[in-house]
């Protein structure tokens, strides 16, 4: 898979709402189910960003995946 190729890279994920995240992928699968680590996350609504260690994010829900290095 394409997105394997990704792996320990940075990446942004915004997902259908509107949420950003913007972490180093750890894993994906044939669904683009994947998991991040080190993240920060942004929406519309909200002015801060928050910071997470790690977060899961399901593939039906990803609008676009980016590679930031």
């Amino acid at each position: 898979m394409f997105y394997n190729n990704y792996i320990s890279k940075r990446i942004k994920v915004k997902t259908i709402d509107g949420i950003e995240y913007i972490g180093r992928l750890i894993s994906i699968d044939g669904y683009l189910n994947l998991a991040l680590e080190s993240v920060i996350v942004t929406n519309i609504e909200d002015i801060e960003p928050m910071v997470l260690n790690s977060v899961y994010v399901k593939g039906n829900n990803i609008e676009v995946i980016v590679l930031l290095e």
